[in-house]
């Protein structure tokens, strides 16, 4: 039982590693094209409007 428990720590380490990983590259592509950026943010906030 302890393998299991072991394994299942270093998965969740990998894990969480590769969303920081994939969170970084999102940041800097964020500030490499704000325009897309702020394109995307337009878009949420419009969705999160009531409209009509």
């Amino acid at each position: 039982m302890k393998g299991v428990m072991f394994l299942k720590l270093k998965l969740i380490q990998i894990f969480t590693i590769l969303l920081g990983a994939i969170c970084l590259q999102l940041v800097k592509q964020m500030k490499n094209h704000p325009s897309t950026y702020k394109k995307h943010t337009d878009k949420i906030i419009r969705r999160q409007s009531p409209t009509g």
